[in-house]
């Protein structure tokens, strides 16, 4: 990578293009970057490079709500199909956080 951001082809004498560094980041193929200026190809190098890898955002999210989950039935929340998770959570805050005052 050079002071631009700009990210080489190993092997092959060019830059590597948006479809390239997106796969590397684990985007999946369907995903569309875009930008405010039609054809800038720094932009949507520049959208994935400041992006958190899909791949890392499932894996802390998946370990985030386990975590909340196992809090919550420790301290023995109650939950029902009227009342999910997020809902119980704004209305009983006390249960993730500890006590309010």
């Amino acid at each position: 990578m050079n002071k631009a951001g700009t990210v080489i082809h190993p092997t092959q004498h060019r830059v590597l293009s948006v479809r390239e560094c997106a796969r590397s980041q684990g985007f999946p193929d369907h995903f569309v970057f875009l930008s405010d200026n039609p054809g800038t190809i720094k932009d949507m190098h520049r959208q994935i490079g400041n992006a958190v890898p899909p791949p890392l955002a499932h894996a802390l999210s998946s370990q985030l709500l386990e975590g909340i989950l196992e809090r919550l039935l420790v301290k023995g929340a109650q939950f029902s199909d009227d009342k999910p998770v997020g809902q119980f959570l704004q209305t009983n805050p006390e249960y993730l956080f500890g006590t309010t005052n």
